[in-house]
């Protein structure tokens, strides 16, 4: 027999099925809902997303931080936890890109680099496709300054980003450098990049200098508990132990760039930490950016010939400004003001330890140092 549905049975049957189907909606959203926060308790976070990009190949662009989970590509050691290697970018694009192709493509195998773009122009974050095509995993992230930072600046945000981000250990270099790793590492390293970089602390191999680096990390622990930095060629490439740096408080801003550190270093001494120096790797300080026809052979040469390279160009820097290059990139106003907060800021660091040098062996401050800290 034939149903037949008067207008009013037609009205309620539709309405029927379209509130099962909003209901099954809700339901699945539910359990999304719950996967997400079964998977994400008690990892890590790194930083809000405050840019999301189309293209597959952009490099995620971070700027605060909140409880965010990583990215897959992101390296966690399974002792460790997250070690972020921080990268400051100020000056000189074509300085920036040498130094990370030594760390990439000299087989070093650098893992979860933050880039922190502090250039006027912003150019990481322009060019952030191009970097994402050109090193692939190996920087996680771009983190875009507010403004031009100083040096102590920028090593407050590397410290205050790995403190939100629940990270006990971090690393950062200089951006004129270059790295080649030990002569017995070369080879085994050079067949295993692209199995290293981006890979999980299970797959990391031994060789590769980001391995040394959190190996010498787990060293420093079971020998020495109150160690606060670990430098690989002074700092020009440094770990950090991030409740030390906490506790020692954050850089003196009103120091200049090339004392800053000396200060800082003085006081985590004072305040009873010590120091360790690792030799992993070699450390080359760039004056200026290598010709063409040398960037080209140290893609296929032999390592005692890289480092003939590395080491001859390093050396050039003796007999000029080591640091021109970063002037010769600066705009006017930088050039003109630079000087002048120099000049100012040595005057206050003689009145705080007596002496315009680096050296502060037996020096002590002239003022009490916990209100710097607190």
């Amino acid at each position: 027999m034939k149903a037949v549905f008067d207008d009013h049975d037609r009205t309620y049957c539709n309405w029927h099925v379209f509130r099962s189907g909003r209901t099954f909606t809700y339901i699945i959203c539910l359990f999304g809902f719950i996967a997400i926060v079964y998977f994400t308790k008690n990892r890590p976070v790194a930083f809000a997303q405050i840019h999301s990009f189309n293209s597959s190949n952009s490099l995620p662009i971070y700027y605060a931080y909140t409880n965010i989970p990583f990215l897959p590509d992101v390296h966690i050691d399974d002792d460790l936890g997250f070690v972020p290697h921080f990268l400051a970018f100020t000056y000189d694009w074509d300085m920036l890109n040498q130094c990370l192709d030594s760390f990439y493509e000299s087989k070093v195998g650098w893992q979860n680099v933050v880039l922190v773009d502090n250039s006027p122009g912003k150019l990481a974050v322009k060019r952030r496709d191009w970097l994402a095509r050109k090193y692939g995993h190996m920087i996680i992230a771009i983190l875009p300054t507010s403004s031009l930072l100083s040096f102590s600046h920028l090593q407050n945000l590397f410290l205050d980003i790995a403190q939100q981000s629940k990270c006990d250990f971090y690393s950062w270099s200089h951006m004129d450098i270059m790295l080649l790793p030990l002569s017995e590492d070369w080879a085994i390293a050079k067949e295993n990049i692209n199995k290293t970089v981006g890979a999980k602390s299970s797959d990391a191999h031994p060789h590769t200098v980001y391995t040394k680096m959190l190996n010498s990390i787990r060293q420093a622990n079971r020998t020495e508990n109150n160690w606060s930095v670990i430098f690989y060629h002074y700092d020009l490439v440094i770990a950090v132990r991030t409740s030390a740096y906490i506790s020692n408080g954050p850089f003196d801003i009103y120091i200049p760039q090339y004392t800053a550190d000396c200060d800082y270093y003085r006081r985590l001494k004072l305040s009873g930490y010590v120091s360790i120096n690792q030799h992993i790797v070699h450390i080359f300080h760039m004056p200026k950016v290598l010709k063409n026809e040398l960037v080209e052979e140290l893609k296929t040469c032999a390592w005692k010939r890289a480092k003939e390279i590395l080491h001859i160009s390093a050396d050039d820097g003796r007999d000029i400004n080591r640091t021109q290059w970063r002037r010769n990139n600066m705009r006017i106003a930088d050039r003109e003001a630079e000087p002048l907060l120099y000049t100012a800021g040595l005057t206050y660091y003689q009145k705080k330890w007596n002496t315009r040098n680096c050296g502060l062996k037996n020096n002590e401050p002239n003022w009490n140092l916990d209100p710097i800290i607190t």
